[in-house]
């Protein structure tokens, strides 16, 4: 054996592994633009079927009237008093509707339109939503006093009851109504939110000037 062995056979050298990406893993897009969008598309579908019915409700009350037992009272009687106020409500409410589903469709795609749109909205629909809630007030009581006048032997209703069923479907018809816009307003007040949904516009921005 030779001792210039070790010369002939040198050892081969480490392969070292490639460095590692340290770069930061991307952060997942967030869900409530995905949740929050589907709740307003809903809501605007249900809010715009019921306004429809709102708005035909001077073509089909002579319908339901006919169906009546003769000598009974018109229970219906207390609609022509309100009926302009009634379409007129459920016309803007539809609108509303409407461009409820709209935003709701913009929120699903993160487009930045309708962050500066669902405060205006929210606005306008709670002041449609008190005069919903007086007029549904208004009527209530006057359709209680009317019944009890229509009806032989039958003691009228008291007063304090029939404002106290009035006030309790304003109440109901306020929270229910104001639930869902006032929540818009605060939600997208939030710092955090108007950051990330800037960053909507800053992204759209830089996609389009790719595509040039």
């Amino acid at each position: 054996m030779n001792g210039n062995d070790t010369n002939e056979n040198p050892i081969p050298p480490t392969i070292m592994p490639p460095p590692l990406d340290m770069a930061p893993l991307a952060k997942p897009p967030s869900n409530w633009p995905k949740v929050l969008g589907i709740l307003m598309i809903v809501f605007g579908s249900l809010g715009a079927l019921g306004n429809c019915w709102g708005v035909a409700v001077p073509f089909v009350m002579p319908f339901f009237r006919n169906m009546m037992p003769k000598g009974q009272p018109d229970v219906f009687e207390i609609f022509d008093d309100w009926q302009i106020w009634i379409v007129g409500n459920a016309v803007i409410s539809l609108v509303l509707s409407t461009l409820l589903i709209i935003l709701g469709v913009g929120l699903l795609k993160r487009r930045h339109w309708t962050v500066g749109i669902c405060p205006y909205w929210s606005i306008v629909k709670i002041l449609v939503v008190i005069s919903e809630a007086t007029l549904q007030y208004k009527m209530n009581v006057d359709q209680m006093q009317t019944i009890s006048q229509q009806t032989p032997g039958m003691p009228g209703i008291n007063p304090g009851v029939s404002s106290a069923i009035g006030i309790f479907s304003f109440v109901v018809t306020l929270l229910w109504g104001c639930t869902l816009p006032v929540f818009l307003l605060i939600w997208f007040k939030r710092s955090k939110i108007r950051t990330e949904t800037a960053a909507w516009a800053e992204r759209r921005s830089i996609d389009a000037m790719e595509n040039v």
